[in-house]
């Protein structure tokens, strides 16, 4: 068997039992009053992720489907990035009044963790991995260290396919993470959506300098 798909297989069953202790974690905290609108959110996103599906698959990005949440690919990029935590996500960076003065200011606030730092760390040497010799090398940015991974769903479309590559970098010092989708194309995730990633890194990489 091919060690990529029995290492990836491993990687699917922790997410998948991630999954279940969430949702219990979860509905433990509605038990005491505690975001209780969150709940059935998470129930409902634990039974997509879980129901039927094969981990090998699930793991390697095979089973994307279109009720799936696309954000929630650059939210997973971004936790890996931050060691595990996953920032609360916003749509607005400052407001300003006509007159130039400030109103409101975005600040980084944590919203939860989802796995231990030290699983982010051996995730991120095995998107490391993923960039320098796997299926992501289209992902490299000269000088950059780049974690990222490859995914292709099938669509059921005529052998059309919905590529997919998520990425953050640089690795070791994140600053960018993104996810790109591209769809019904007869492209792999390496080969659509890995370079655009790589244009978008490097462009905000070279405006942050």
């Amino acid at each position: 068997m091919d060690e990529s798909k029995v290492a990836w297989d491993q990687v699917g069953d922790r997410f998948t039992e991630l999954g279940r202790r969430l949702k219990q974690q979860y509905q433990a905290r509605a038990a005491f009053g505690e975001e209780k609108e969150d709940s059935a959110e998470v129930d409902d996103l634990v039974r997509k992720l879980t129901n039927g599906l094969d981990a090998t698959f699930t793991a390697i990005g095979d089973t994307m489907r279109d009720d799936d949440v696309r954000a929630q690919l650059k939210e997973t990029a971004a936790a890996f990035a931050n060691g595990g935590v996953v920032m609360r996500p916003t749509l607005v960076d400052r407001v300003r009044s006509p007159s130039g003065a400030l109103r409101y200011e975005r600040h980084n606030e944590p919203l939860s963790r989802a796995f231990s730092e030290r699983t982010a760390t051996q995730v991120t040497e095995m998107m490391k991995h993923v960039v320098e010799t796997g299926t992501g090398t289209a992902a490299q940015i000269p000088g950059v260290q780049i974690a990222g991974k490859t995914g292709t769903a099938q669509t059921g479309r005529n052998g059309q396919l919905d590529a997919w590559f998520i990425a953050f970098a640089p690795a070791q010092n994140p600053q960018v993470a993104v996810a790109v989708v591209v769809e019904r194309t007869n492209q792999y995730g390496g080969q659509a959506a890995a370079p655009i990633a790589r244009d978008v890194m490097q462009a905000v990489l070279n405006a942050a300098s």
